[in-house]
């Protein structure tokens, strides 16, 4: 799936496609039968709403642990955080295991000062960032 960001064209113009401003979310079996979500671009104000619909959908569908790939995360704000939260949560209430993978260090220490990393215990391991 891919989310388009909406965007106001500005003195530079618009922004070409395939450009920063999307986001990517695809899923694929894990070899352990785990459900793994790839994420990449840019989960934002823009994007989160419909992010978070495709996550809910994954949590609400299956029984299997899920992981959240942001190897291809290029950046993430307060909305995006939300997205991660509201969807551990999610994901708690409906007895499933929710995983965030592959996060970057600029991300772990934005989770880490806003205490959203304690959603998330896999992230104070090494496996988190590699």
């Amino acid at each position: 799936m891919i989310i388009r960001r909406q965007h106001r064209a500005t003195g530079g113009g618009a922004r070409e496609p395939g450009a920063a401003g999307q986001l990517r979310l695809s899923r694929r079996a894990g070899a352990d039968g785990s459900q793994v979500v790839s994420v990449a671009g840019e989960l934002d104000i823009a994007t989160a709403q419909q992010a978070y619909a495709y996550l809910a959908d994954l949590i609400d569908q299956g029984h299997t642990p899920l992981s959240v790939d942001l190897a291809g995360l290029t950046f993430c704000d307060a909305s995006g955080l939300s997205v991660l939260a509201k969807s551990a949560k999610r994901a708690r209430e409906a007895g499933r295991q929710l995983m965030l993978t592959h996060a970057r260090p600029s991300l772990l220490r934005i989770m880490h000062v806003t205490e959203l990393d304690a959603m998330f215990p896999e992230l104070s391991s090494p496996a988190a960032t590699g």
